[in-house]
């Protein structure tokens, strides 16, 4: 569990070079996890539109990174999938 910071810090305009009276000023997220970032929450994702509570960048998408996920998951009927696995290799029909 991460250790709690006496004075609010913001990764988010820290990582992207605010001077620190900008991101010693509030916290990146509250504890519920909601976006309290003013940066961040008037950021729109302009894959999935999220702001506000839910603001992200696109590198943090979860539109984009279950569609990464998916694109990794090797379909069953791909030749790909069969040449990775040795049992279906031995199949017939492969």
């Amino acid at each position: 569990m991460r250790k709690k910071r006496e004075q609010p810090l913001c990764a988010f305009c820290r990582n992207n070079g605010l001077p620190p009276k900008d991101y010693l000023s509030h916290v990146l997220k509250d504890d519920k996890g909601r976006v309290m970032c003013p940066v961040l929450r008037a950021y729109t994702c302009p894959r999935c539109h999220a702001n506000g509570d839910n603001a992200h960048t696109i590198t943090y998408c979860p539109r984009v990174q279950n569609e990464e996920r998916e694109a990794q998951i090797p379909s069953p009927t791909t030749t790909s999938f069969a040449a990775a696995n040795p049992l279906l290799r031995s199949l017939s029909y492969w």
